[in-house]
């Protein structure tokens, strides 16, 4: 499967407030991880020894830009980039600590040292880029990441990602006059429609004892529709006449969209037992196969091999078929 991205969701929750989601504006990141080292020096010895003394409180900083209107906050009402800008500064301000999720590192527990803006009206309206630095505030932990996310987690996360995409491009493109931006705004909801499928899809296979074979092929649609979404926001330049740094947050929503897709679909896959591929020595009934597999077991493992090989002989099964089987957890 080609192009799986690994970023998470990038937001930070300021202790006791709501989480702030920033993950359709970043551009890039940073970060800075350092040892405290100790430096004993010897007479008449040439160079120096080194005792490492403990890691120092590593700095995430992330630059991002802000334009247009978008919601900040999970199901918030969508705001102008001023007023968001705003929103961060506030929250800056007021409190600080709180719990960072990285792209890369997953969860955090940080404070927010600053947040340095510039704007240059005559060049773009309601275009604020931004600098976001965070300092580590933790002591002697191992990064917070969830060692097994659940699959309802990363189904939030692409749930969030695509509604946030929408909305965004409700107010950009679908109001536009323009056919070119309009048809921008159709093949984002054709793309968050495959996502929101693909979805539905994973959390029932969750819930049932294996997993459904088309979800990687639904998940590959996610990955062209992204990729048609992609060539309609490119098409948009030519009414704008702006740079593709406007693209930006419409592109990295997608992005985002589909990480989360492909880490739930790995979330689903991580409840399931593991399968084996079973070729069949000679000619054998499906019963005959799930003896030899599962011995006395063998009745209690028909219908999770039946949804494993729908196409599988019912009766006859010929020598040389392959089969996927559930591995037995003791061979009788």
């Amino acid at each position: 499967m080609a192009g799986l991205e690994e970023y998470a969701a990038l937001s930070f929750t300021p202790q006791g407030q709501q989480a702030l989601s920033l993950a359709d504006m970043v551009l890039s990141y940073d970060h800075d991880h350092g040892q405290r080292l100790a430096a004993f020096e010897y007479l008449k010895r040439d160079g120096e020894e080194l005792e490492p003394m403990g890691a120092n409180g590593s700095r995430l900083t992330y630059k991002i830009v802000i334009m247009g209107e978008a919601p900040l906050t999970a199901g918030g009402p969508p705001m102008s980039a001023g007023a968001r800008y705003q929103a961060l500064v506030r929250a800056q301000r007021s409190q600080p600590r709180g719990l960072l999720v990285d792209l890369r590192l997953g969860r955090w527990q940080v404070g927010w040292r600053s947040i340095r803006a510039s704007e240059e009206p005559e060049q773009a309206i309601d275009c604020i880029e931004a600098t976001l630095e965070f300092t580590e505030d933790q002591v002697d932990q191992a990064l917070a990441i969830e060692a097994q996310p659940t699959p309802q987690a990363r189904a939030n996360e692409a749930i969030n990602a695509y509604s946030i995409l929408v909305a965004a491009s409700q107010l950009v493109y679908k109001a536009s006059p323009s056919a070119l931006m309009q048809s921008a705004h159709d093949t984002a909801e054709r793309f968050a429609d495959t996502a929101a499928a693909f979805v539905n899809a994973a959390l029932t296979a969750a819930n049932t004892p294996t997993v459904d074979p088309t979800l990687r092929t639904q998940l590959e649609n996610i990955d062209r529709q992204r990729e048609a979404y992609f060539a309609a926001l490119d098409d948009t330049l030519a009414f704008t006449q702006q740079s593709a740094v406007s693209l930006v947050p419409f592109r990295h929503g997608a992005y985002i969209t589909y990480a989360a897709s492909v880490e739930l679909l790995l979330a689903v896959e991580n409840l399931k037992p593991q399968a084996f591929e079973f070729v069949t020595p000679t000619q054998m009934t499906l019963l005959q196969v799930l003896t030899t597999v599962y011995g006395s077991d063998a009745q209690s493992h028909r219908q999770v091999a039946e949804a494993l090989n729908p196409f599988a002989p019912r009766i006859q099964i010929p020598a040389g078929y392959r089969l996927r089987l559930i591995t037995p957890t003791v061979r009788q």
